[in-house]
């Protein structure tokens, strides 16, 4: 989710904000400053939050996939005078993003296993993430408009939140391997 989000915004929100919400070449440029923005206290929190409580791991998950989804529907169905207040959601919407990566480390016991896990997680993130971003271009062209492909990233996002249950259960990867 946080990787799709995060290609799919950085290609195509200007354009999605001015041909569906009417904005500004400008303001559509400042939303996605915004957009990034979010990234930066996220990346400097969510790791100090995760290594000390163990338990947030699955709220930090379920925070992402409602500010996500959130996000997407305010563009989609909001008001462009709040317009403001859902890129602000979008991009708190890949807080999974620093927690997948101290997750890495809090969930592996052997050094192997972290870059294993790192490898395969990113590789397959960033591989489904390029498709998205492809897919989301050809969802505008089928459709001539941004509804289906805001709709497709509030699905995403909200069945995102099912990876909380399976981290909510809080167990080693090594463990797994043994079996």
């Amino acid at each position: 989710m946080t990787s799709i989000f995060g290609y799919v915004s950085f290609a195509w929100m200007p354009l999605m904000l001015i041909e569906h919400n009417g904005v500004s070449v400008p303001e559509a440029g400042l939303l996605l400053a915004l957009f990034s923005i979010m990234g930066l206290p996220v990346s400097l929190l969510v790791p100090i939050i995760a290594t000390r409580y163990s338990k947030s791991h699955a709220l930090i998950i379920f925070f992402s996939a409602s500010m996500g989804t959130a996000g997407t529907l305010g563009v989609l169905f909001g008001d462009n005078s709040t317009l403001w207040l859902a890129v602000i959601a979008i991009g708190l919407g890949p807080t999974m993003f620093p927690l997948a990566l101290t997750l890495f480390n809090l969930r592996s016991r052997e050094r192997s296993t972290v870059l294993a896990l790192s490898a395969f997680g990113q590789g397959v993130s960033y591989t489904v993430a390029t498709i998205s971003v492809f897919a989301i271009g050809v969802l505008r062209e089928l459709t001539g408009g941004w509804e289906l492909a805001l709709l497709l990233m509030a699905l995403v996002a909200l069945l995102s939140a099912l990876a909380g249950i399976q981290i909510a259960k809080n167990h080693f990867v090594d463990d797994e391997l043994e079996n």
